[in-house]
């Protein structure tokens, strides 16, 4: 700090005094400042005795409007102040990418574990490419490409592989918090952003909830599709870089673990195959059994009967083809397979759209019955108003469609 002599140095020392603070009465060294650099920096540099000698002195002294705002601003004052604007960190660091033990674990715990539900049913995980961490700050990491772990076909990859990206949390690698929902803060949007090989890519939306169903929703991981910008190129590597719009000082948008996976796609209409033979012959897996909602099992069963059900689509209004339901659904209304698993993959939402049971593939049913007699009857649906459920072993009843009667007038010149 320079030296203030004079009558202006005592004004200044006598404001600097009230606020707590001490102001040298002699010439005081100083050197130019310097960056700051990081203790783990520092404590690697070595010592300099050129950097300990400070220049000369340099003396300046203070006018009186100089002193009078110093005073100011010092007893609390704003005269002569300006506020800082908030600071915004847009650079993005360069990481290494999660480690082998890391990757090892994810695998293991997540993608390839039965109990977790992180992959939609249309995806059969197949490698772990790589994964980084992602904590409130842009990062750029390059990662494996697929053709780093398996020779490609001399024709490439065929269409159903595919490369996603999946979030999940840092601390115990869960898939239900999602991506970095935006922001609006002030007019401002803050926002996640997705960029391979330089590329923008789209941030995919998190889950659609009803307020007060989140607590019983059964979800599958929103991924995003890079497959265009990473499965045809030539090398082993590409570039991933996260960051956000903007940053503001101390506000916290987003953390956690991007992982890399190699999937492949399978075709809906083979999974629709899969649930129909999946049926083992139960008699209490049809649609005359319903379940109690503690528990698919056997004590829980209750035999319904005299019960009327639809042979359109509750959902598209249309003439079923392979009715179902779900096992702990607490109505006997039967939905087309293939709708309600479109549904299912579209939402990654995996609950009854009419009661919202859980309708995991293994919890969804197919009524039999009801198919066998519309395949049999299919050029009579639009004469049919409904089926009565009847006790097995017994043919459904049917209640048709009431004729319309229309009065016919003549009307004579």
């Amino acid at each position: 700090m320079a030296a203030v002599d004079g009558e202006t140095g005592s004004r200044l020392r006598a404001a600097l005094s009230r606020g707590g603070f001490a102001m040298p009465t002699g010439k005081v060294r100083r050197r130019p400042s310097r960056p700051r650099a990081p203790p783990a920096v520092v404590s690697k540099c070595p010592h300099n005795d050129a950097d300990a000698k400070p220049p000369p002195a340099q003396i300046r002294r203070f006018s009186a409007d100089e002193t009078a705002r110093a005073e100011a601003a010092m007893a609390g004052g704003e005269s002569g102040t300006e506020q800082r604007p908030s600071r915004q960190r847009t650079e993005a660091s360069v990481v290494a990418p999660l480690s082998l033990e890391v990757l090892d674990l994810l695998q293991r715990e997540v993608f390839e574990n039965p109990r977790r539900f992180v992959l939609s049913p249309v995806y059969r995980f197949i490698e772990l490419l790589g994964g980084v961490e992602v904590d409130n700050h842009p990062v750029v990491c390059s990662l494996p490409s697929p053709r780093a772990f398996r020779e490609p076909p001399p024709s490439g990859f065929t269409s159903n592989y595919r490369v996603l990206l999946v979030p999940l949390t840092g601390d115990n690698y869960l898939h239900s918090s999602g991506w970095m929902v935006p922001v609006a803060i002030e007019g401002e949007t803050l926002a996640m952003r997705l960029r391979v090989n330089g590329v923008l890519t789209p941030t995919p939306s998190n889950w659609n909830l009803a307020p007060g169903k989140e607590a019983n929703a059964i979800r599958t991981s929103p991924v995003a599709d890079i497959t265009h910008l990473v499965i045809s190129q030539e090398e082993d590597l590409f570039v991933l870089e996260i960051d956000f719009t903007s940053i503001p000082d101390d506000t916290f948008l987003w953390s956690g673990i991007v992982a890399c996976i190699f999937v492949e796609e399978i075709p809906l209409a083979t999974i629709c195959e899969r649930v129909v033979r999946n049926y083992t012959g139960d008699a209490n897996g049809g649609v005359g059994t319903a379940l109690l909602r503690n528990g698919p099992d056997a004590r829980d069963a209750v035999r319904v009967t005299k019960v009327s059900v639809k042979v359109t689509c509750p959902l598209t209004a249309l003439p079923m083809e392979i009715p179902a339901r779900t096992l702990t659904c607490a109505h006997m209304q039967c939905m087309e397979l293939y709708t309600i698993l479109l549904r299912f993959t579209q939402s990654n939402l995996w609950n009854c759209p009419l009661c919202g049971a859980p309708s995991r593939l293994h919890e969804i049913r197919v009524n039999y019955r009801l198919k066998e007699w519309l395949d049999i009857h299919r050029n009579k649906i639009d004469h049919v108003d409904y089926i009565i459920e009847t006790p097995l072993g017994k043919p459904l009843r049917v209640q048709w469609c009431e004729a319309e009667i229309r009065d016919t007038y003549f009307i004579e010149d």
